[in-house]
């Protein structure tokens, strides 16, 4: 029960977070990540999902967040 009311509480954390980034600059890929993961717990709530997806959802977002890192030249001096 816990872990379909965390679920529950994600799905509807990634869709509010895809929804605002309607706002963003570049809108576009932020959507399609937290679109991803909303629909990735909302299958989770009915059926178990493959390991498979969350490790590739997982993949691509560390990538993509350490893309965003290095081309941020000053956050790498802060550090």
């Amino acid at each position: 029960m816990l872990v379909r009311l965390s679920l529950l509480f994600l799905s509807f954390f990634f869709f509010l977070a895809a929804y605002v980034n309607l706002n963003d600059p570049d809108p576009t890929s932020w959507i399609v990540l937290y679109g991803c993961a909303g629909v990735i717990s909302v299958v989770g709530l009915f059926t178990p999902v493959s390991p498979r997806i969350t490790g590739t959802m997982i993949g691509i977002s560390l990538a993509w967040a350490f893309s965003i890192i290095s081309d941020n030249k000053e956050f790498m001096d802060l550090a």
